[in-house]
C-alpha cells in the first residue's frame, strides 16, 4: 500500500531473457479455475466492505479485487463470450473506479495527518473539506456494491465459467499467445511522449495489465525468471505511481475549492496544491531522466522483460 509516497531509488535497468515454458496443459480448467476464483474474490471482499464500511484497507483490497479479475477476463476473452465480457468488466470498472475515488482520498488524506496535528485553521478547513469528499465517495461506492452482490452478478459470472464446459477438447493454453497483445500495447505506450502527464498514465495502466497478466500465468514462467520480472515492473510503477498520486492531489484540491471559503482556507489551499504541483514536478523530471538514460544506456529493462514475443 503506498500511502506515504517517498523518493524512489531508480536502480540501473538489467535485461531479463524471460522465457515463458509454453502450452499449458488443461487450459480451459485453468481459465475456469481461474475466472471464478478472481470473480469469487469481488464478492467476498465487498462483503466485508458492507459490513465495515470505515475500514479503508476493504476499499483497497476490492480496488486490487476487480483489477485482477478484469485482468483475467482481458487476458481470456478470446475463449470466452463476449457480450458476458462486457458486461462483466462494465460492473467491474463501475466498481473500481468508485473504489478508487475513495482510495485516492485515503491516500491524500493520510499524506496530509501528520500536518493536521499543527495545521492552522485554513489547512484545517480544508482538511475537513477532504473528509467530507470522503464519506460523499464511501456513500457512492457503497451503492455501487450490488454490482457485485446481486443475483445478475452471480448468474453472469455462472454464465463465464459454464461457457467453457461445452470445451471438451481440452486445448492448451498458450501463454505467448495471450500475453503478446498486452506487451506489445505496453511498448507503444513506452514510446509516447512521457513528459505528458496523459500519456504517462496510459504507460502505468498499460504496465499494471502486464503485471497482472503475468501473475495469472506465474506458474508457466522460471520463478528466478518471474520474481526478477515483478520486481522490475513494480519498481516502474511504484515510481510512476507516486507520480500520479501528486496529479490525483491536485485535482483533489481543486475539486473543494468551492467550499473552502474564507481567506485563510483559500490561502492554505493553494499552498496545498503549490506544494504537491512541486512535488509532481520534481518526481516526475526524476522519472523521465532515469527513462532516458535507461533507453540510451541499454534497452529499457521493462521492455525487454515483458516483450515475450520475442524470446
Amino acid at each position: 500500500m503506498r500511502t506515504h509516497p517517498g523518493r524512489v531509488a531508480l536502480a540501473r535497468p538489467r535485461a531479463h531473457n524471460l522465457r515463458v515454458t509454453g502450452a499449458v496443459d488443461s487450459g480451459t480448467s485453468f481459465i475456469r479455475t481461474t475466472l471464478k476464483r478472481r470473480l469469487k474474490q469481488c464478492r467476498v471482499v465487498a462483503r466485508e466492505l458492507r459490513r465495515d464500511p470505515s475500514d479503508d484497507g476493504h476499499v483497497h483490497q476490492l480496488r486490487i479485487a476487480t483489477r485482477r479479475a478484469d485482468a483475467a477476463l482481458r487476458l481470456f476473452a478470446s475463449s470466452l463470450p463476449s457480450k458476458a465480457v462486457r458486461r462483466m468488466r462494465k460492473r467491474l470498472r463501475a466498481v473500481r473506479r468508485a473504489a478508487g475515488d475513495v482510495r485516492n482520498l485515503d491516500v491524500l488524506l493520510l499524506r496530509l495527518a501528520p500536518a493536521n496535528a499543527s495545521s492552522d485553521a485554513g489547512e484545517a478547513a480544508v482538511i475537513t473539506e477532504l473528509r467530507r469528499l470522503r464519506k460523499r465517495s464511501s456513500r457512492r461506492l457503497l451503492r455501487k456494491l450490488t454490482r457485485l452482490l446481486d443475483k445478475r452478478y452471480r448468474r453472469l459470472a455462472k454464465r463465464l465459467t459454464r461457457s467453457l464446459d461445452d470445451d471438451t477438447g481440452g486445448q492448451p493454453l498458450r501463454p505467448l499467445r495471450l500475453l503478446r497483445p498486452l506487451t506489445a500495447e505496453f511498448a507503444r505506450a513506452s514510446a509516447s511522449n512521457l513528459a505528458k502527464i496523459d500519456n504517462l498514465h496510459r504507460f502505468r495502466i498499460c504496465g499494471k495489465r502486464v503485471r497482472y497478466a503475468l501473475e495469472i500465468l506465474r506458474e508457466q514462467i522460471p520463478r528466478k525468471r518471474y520474481n526478477s520480472v515483478i520486481g522490475s515492473l513494480k519498481q516502474l510503477q511504484e515510481a510512476v505511481g507516486t507520480i500520479n498520486d501528486h496529479h490525483t492531489a491536485i485535482l483533489l484540491l481543486e475539486s473543494v475549492r468551492k467550499r473552502c471559503d474564507g481567506p485563510a482556507a483559500e490561502q492554505a489551499l493553494e499552498r496545498l496544491i503549490e506544494s504537491e504541483q512541486q512535488s509532481l514536478a520534481s518526481r516526475h523530471a526524476e522519472f523521465l531522466k532515469w527513462w532516458k538514460n535507461a533507453e540510451t544506456g541499454q534497452r529499457d529493462a521493462i521492455l525487454h522483460c515483458t516483450d515475450l514475443a520475442a524470446s
